[in-house]
């Protein structure tokens, strides 16, 4: 009795621990349905067949549009609960982390397998070797690892024995860097050695970096194998419905960099200089001969210059300006025929003056340039604004060679990485400061030690940075040397923020302040703790699995599963009565403490695990059948019905 007493006990904490983790699930499904419910309200849909009768593609544009936006609203929606506490003391995220995990055959989700670029870690441990024969090898050795089983370092040093038979190792690897490791006349073998453990190890490190990304992003249960011999990581991660967001997590080198700028005041004449350089330069691609004397530029007698009194206006003016109400006095003497000759020939007038613009001031006609109302630049590290479509013509303009030259030797030009305006098209470009005699910047990644998102007083997300020695050493020089001016952080060349410098920062510790929604802070936050990848890792291959398809095989996996049930209770029940009764609630108790017992330790339920619950269902019946039947024949023995019960389940063990 005292045995039966302690299984009891047993039991019933095993049932309430089940009941209690279950019920995690039960509320992250509701809240989850919520949000969906809402993102439906707040974003209707109508009949895409009524909208476009005859148009397929657009039928498909429209309802995909709607999605994303729901999906979007949906995840608005559940991120602002993720702190708020919702269930049990519990917030909406540690709801969410202990509900029962569903498989990507289920739910849906990305899978991605990533290939490590040793290539890139072998062009960084040769310092960026510009020698022909080191780089065709490279290359022939990247061409070959879509046809061959070796690694990629293997066939790296076959090329580069074809290329050229008496090249040594050490002649590419042998830097300033590694001087402690290779020397000149280090033999082919140990620096073939020291490669391979520096690309085993990034191959290791960006393994790992990427498993606790994956883990730091709340991207429950994924599945990640490394394939090192050939530099290959596959991910599958269920229940993503932004892939985008996590291929950029995936790939994001997070090179953190620390630049000094130059104010939009300070190379003001370089930019006017460079759209004169530019415009005879598109002048002679048209085999037009340049002007005597070139428009006076921006901040010095300003734009108007240019075009006349009036081309300003005109170029900021939209369509509605150009056919616009006619005045009265217009309208009552003239007929409608004049009318519309007038509008007519006010739009011929616009286009005629927009496409002098062009001509007379091609950079200024993609790069709005950073001026206050009397035309003058501003004391910003911003020198222009250009229109999303129009960043690639501007990145070509200012790589023209007669262009360039007219700026400083050392200045380099990077985008912002958020998209300003109302219409959200519109990107900042700002003007970056080198160091002398290098492309590095003073501080990079490496000196940050930890970082996290927060909201400060005023309800502004920011970034916190917490710096080791040698990084407060140079943020504190940095910083000392810039007081009044704008220091740029950028990661992976895109500016997130430039802060303007107010006195000196010591200690190490500062914050990335900027326009950051709470999911983009925390984004960069995770990605600059975690660390830079060693060699960047891109993805080869990549499969999404939509969210319909894992909602059909939830169904027919759970409706499957209902049917057996309900059969085997039934016939359970009409061949044993009472007994089939007692054996019904057992089976029952069976499942809840399996898919309970899942959650407590956080197992993942695929569509093949729901069959082997089924088969656990079979195996469980059968083994009552058996039990049974053993009873039915104890008591046609004559046994009594205690005995009869006995004897079954002693007898039927074998």
């Amino acid at each position: 009795m005292q045995g039966k007493g302690f299984i009891k006990v047993i039991a019933l904490l095993l049932l309430a621990i089940c009941s209690y983790q279950l019920l995690f699930t039960w509320k992250a499904n509701q809240i989850e349905s919520q949000a969906i419910a809402l993102a439906e309200e707040r974003i209707p849909s109508e009949n895409p067949e009524t909208l476009y009768p005859n148009d397929l593609v657009q039928q498909f544009l429209y309802k995909d549009s709607i999605h994303k936006a729901r999906i979007e609203y949906k995840n608005r929606y559940l991120d602002s609960l993720a702190t708020e506490k919702v269930f049990l003391g519990s917030t909406f995220k540690k709801v969410k982390e202990s509900q029962l995990n569903l498989g990507l055959d289920l739910q849906g989700g990305m899978s991605a397998v990533l290939q490590v670029n040793i290539k890139e870690l072998l062009q960084s441990l040769s310092d960026n070797n510009t020698n022909p024969v080191f780089n065709k090898a490279l290359d022939l050795a990247e061409t070959r690892m879509s046809e061959s089983a070796d690694d990629y370092i293997t066939l790296f040093t076959k090329a580069l024995k074809e290329t050229s038979p008496n090249a040594k190792l050490a002649d590419f690897f042998a830097t300033r860097a590694n001087s402690d490791v290779i020397k000149a006349n280090t033999s082919d073998d140990a620096v073939l050695k020291y490669i391979r453990e520096e690309a085993d190890n990034a191959i290791h490190r960006t393994y790992n970096i990427i498993s606790t990304r994956i883990d730091q992003f709340g991207l429950r249960q994924p599945i990640i194998t490394l394939e090192p011999r050939k530099g290959r990581i596959t991910v599958e991660i269920g229940g993503v419905d932004n892939p985008a967001r996590v291929r950029s997590m995936l790939q994001a080198t997070a090179s953190l960099e620390f630049w000094e700028t130059y104010k939009a005041t300070e190379i003001g004449g370089s930019i006017n200089q460079a759209n004169d350089a530019l415009k005879l330069y598109l002048q002679a691609q048209r085999g037009i001969a340049p002007q005597e004397e070139a428009p006076k530029a921006i901040g010095t007698d300003g734009i108007d210059d240019i075009l006349g009194d009036n081309n300003t206006q005109t170029q900021a003016s939209n369509i509605d300006d150009i056919l616009g109400e006619p005045k009265k006095t217009d309208s009552s003497s003239k007929s409608d025929k004049d009318l519309l000759k007038d509008i007519a020939d006010k739009a011929t007038d616009s286009i005629a003056s927009q496409e002098k613009f062009m001509q007379e001031a091609p950079l200024f006609a993609v790069l709005n340039p950073a001026i206050d109302q009397n035309n003058m630049y501003l004391a910003s590290p911003v020198i222009g604004y250009s229109l999303n479509i129009d960043t690639a013509k501007v990145n070509t303009y200012l790589s023209i060679p007669e262009v360039r030259n007219k700026f400083p030797r050392d200045i380099d030009f990077m985008w912002g990485a958020k998209a300003v305006g109302d219409k959200g098209n519109i990107f900042e470009l700002y003007a970056i400061k080198k160091r002398p005699n290098t492309n590095k910047p003073f501080i990079d990644g490496s000196a940050v030690t930890n970082s996290k998102a927060d909201i400060d007083q005023f309800g502004r997300t920011y970034i916190g940075m917490e710096m080791n020695g040698e990084g407060a050493r140079k943020w504190k020089k940095m910083t000392g040397d810039n007081v009044g001016k704008n220091i740029a952080i950028v990661v992976d060349r895109v500016v997130y923020s430039a802060p303007n410098v107010e006195n000196e920062i010591s200690g190490g510790n500062s914050s990335i302040t900027g326009s950051f929604t709470k999911e983009e802070a925390t984004d960069l936050s995770n990605i600059l703790k975690i660390g830079k990848l060693p060699a960047s890792a891109n993805i080869v291959e990549e499969e999404t699995v939509g969210a319909t398809l894992g909602t059909e095989a939830i169904r027919a996996g759970l409706l499957s599963m209902l049917a057996g049930f309900i059969m085997v209770i039934a016939l359970m029940i009409g061949f044993y009565s009472t007994g089939g009764i007692f054996a019904s609630v057992v089976l029952v108790m069976n499942l809840f403490l399996i898919v309970g017992v899942m959650a407590v330790f956080g197992s993942t339920l695929t569509l093949p695990g729901i069959a082997g619950i089924v088969l656990t269902m079979g195996m469980a019946v059968d083994a009552n059948v058996l039990i049974f039947e053993r009873v039915k024949e104890e008591l046609r023995n004559g046994q009594t019905a205690i005995n009869a019960v006995a004897n079954g389940f002693k007898h039927s063990m074998a």
